[in-house]
């Protein structure tokens, strides 16, 4: 099979971003060694090296940025480390949440997950939600007559592994399609419901204003035929686009 070629959201001679689909590695992984990963496949697009400053995780799709050269890998990765960064997502989650206009604060600790699979100590982690509209569809979950689930847009201040997904599914709101902390039962549903096996968390905008940064990756359009169905639209700064996607 052919690799994909992505979608270039913008390009400077110290770095480029793409719209990374869901279902693709960022990174080569020595756990996947036969997989190809967003920047080996780019690397082959561009016929250069590219430095990994930024990551997603596997299912998520959204904004995602590489370096070009050492300087801008030194200071976007400061940058990073420093939390000069603005990083939103837009997601389904099970349920009815209040619908607001205002930000709620998500301020748990959590471990940090490390590289052999074992967890660290407890790290600060923040997130920040507000949610844009209800949807209801007309098929049971369990011993529920319909299934209820809310758009959400969320923003991060920390960036703890799989943190947005712990976090949500820690107020009992998870992410439609997490095969980790998600709810099985509407999984399954969705899967057959909506036509998309997938994690329904995209990166929709990545800032970084002091390197005069700013990235934005509309929602894939095969999304919207779930919002449609319930009259809603996606949110300002999460414009659809084509689902530029291998495995979703």
């Amino acid at each position: 099979m052919e690799a994909p070629f992505f979608s270039i959201l913008h390009e400077s001679s110290d770095w480029i971003a793409i719209d990374k689909p869901a279902a693709l590695l960022v990174h080569p992984s020595p756990l996947s060694r036969k997989e190809d990963s967003a920047q080996m496949i780019l690397e082959r697009q561009l016929g250069t090296r590219l430095l990994g400053v930024h990551r997603l995780d596997r299912p998520t799709s959204g904004v995602l940025l590489f370096a070009k050269n050492t300087q801008a890998a030194a200071r976007i990765s400061e940058a990073f480390r420093n939390r000069l960064t603005q990083k939103h997502y837009f997601a389904i989650v099970r349920g009815h949440l209040a619908i607001s206009d205002q930000w709620t604060l998500i301020d748990r600790p959590l471990t940090k997950i490390l590289k052999n699979g074992e967890h660290s100590d407890r790290k600060p982690a923040r997130s920040f939600y507000r949610v844009t509209h209800h949807l209801t569809f007309p098929y049971p979950i369990g011993k529920y007559p319909e299934a209820r689930y809310s758009g959400v847009e969320v923003r991060i201040e920390t960036g703890l592994t799989h943190q947005i997904r712990r976090h949500l599914a820690g107020i009992s709101h998870p992410i439609i399609g997490d095969t980790i902390y998600g709810d099985g039962r509407h999984n399954q549903a969705t899967r057959k419901e909506w036509g998309l096996h997938r994690l329904f968390l995209h990166s929709t905008r990545l800032a970084i204003p002091e390197l005069e940064i700013d990235l934005v990756a509309p929602v894939p359009s095969a999304w919207n035929a779930v919002l449609s169905s319930q009259s809603a639209s996606f949110p300002s700064g999460a414009t659809q686009q084509g689902e530029n996607n291998a495995g979703c």
